[in-house]
């Protein structure tokens, strides 16, 4: 979501903007390095599947939510439009339709994940950090995550922006959901919209990311750090359009890096949220 919050950097230059662009990435490493964030020792937290007899339990959960998620809108293709091979019937459906059904199968990956893990390990939601009591302890700290990730997050995608349009001679094409927003007046379709993109994709993708295949991940590679990395990159290849792969993929090591340092999926799930707030709100203001 990030091509028209970038805009913001070809406008004409104020002095706040100015000041954002040049000090805030200074002030992001300080902070940074005065959290630990370089000190590798900081990764303390506990192998969530330690206490596990089972652990291939979260692996089957992992691979049910992935499967629905990626299944829900073949089948609704199939049940639903004409006749045809799935990708002539895909051409039948609008782009509100199928941002949509993206955000159906997401709600439904929530679902079963969820009570997989409420079903099938015992604490699995609150050995994966979702107590509610950890929620409140998540809301300041993704606060500051994310006043800490956004500069230098913003200049990775103004770089890869800027690679991409020199390499391909082509307009980077903005996030689908930006796009339906601009497109639409319809005030229940747009609530709808920033719903899907604030609440349930960013829950969605840290459950099934940085819950289950971190989670997994660390368990049997015994590493944090390799977790973090594979898990980054599998987040960023699933995320359209291509040229924002660099920025997610930085934003999935500081989702990861926060998730293994507080052993707290909301933390990640606050931070993702903020992320996608301010790329919808900043998408205004250009």
């Amino acid at each position: 979501m990030m091509s028209n919050a970038l805009a913001i950097l070809k406008q004409p230059v104020t002095a706040p903007v100015a000041l954002y662009f040049t000090i805030g990435p200074l002030i992001s490493l300080l902070i940074a390095y005065l959290a630990g964030v370089f000190d590798e020792r900081e990764l303390h937290s506990p192998d969530r599947l330690a206490e596990d007899r089972q652990p291939g339990n979260l692996l089957l959960i992992f691979l049910a939510g992935l499967a629905v998620w990626i299944l829900a809108p073949t089948i609704y293709l199939a049940y639903h439009t004409g006749p045809g091979t799935t990708t002539q019937r895909a051409v039948q459906i609008s782009r509100q339709e199928e941002v949509t059904l993206g955000g159906i199968a997401s709600a439904l990956g929530i679902l079963v994940l969820c009570v997989g893990n409420a079903v099938y390990r015992r604490d699995g939601l609150r050995r994966l950090g979702l107590s509610g009591r950890r929620l409140m302890e998540a809301i300041p700290r993704g606060i500051i995550g994310i006043i800490a990730i956004m500069p230098i997050l913003t200049w990775i995608a103004f770089a890869a922006q800027e690679i991409w349009q020199s390499t391909t001679s082509q307009q980077p094409a903005k996030h689908e959901v930006l796009q339906m927003l601009a497109q639409t007046h319809d005030p229940v379709r747009q609530a709808a919209l920033v719903f899907m993109a604030v609440v349930i994709a960013p829950v969605f993708e840290e459950l099934l990311f940085r819950g289950h295949l971190q989670t997994l991940l660390r368990h049997f590679l015994r590493s944090p750090i390799w977790a973090i990395l594979l898990t980054s990159i599998a987040f960023a290849l699933v995320h359209r359009p291509i040229w924002t792969w660099p920025p997610i993929f930085f934003l999935s090591l500081c989702l990861g890096y926060a998730y293994e340092r507080r052993g707290n999926l909301w933390l990640s799930m606050v931070i993702h949220a903020l992320f996608n707030g301010i790329s919808i709100a900043a998408s205004y203001y250009v």
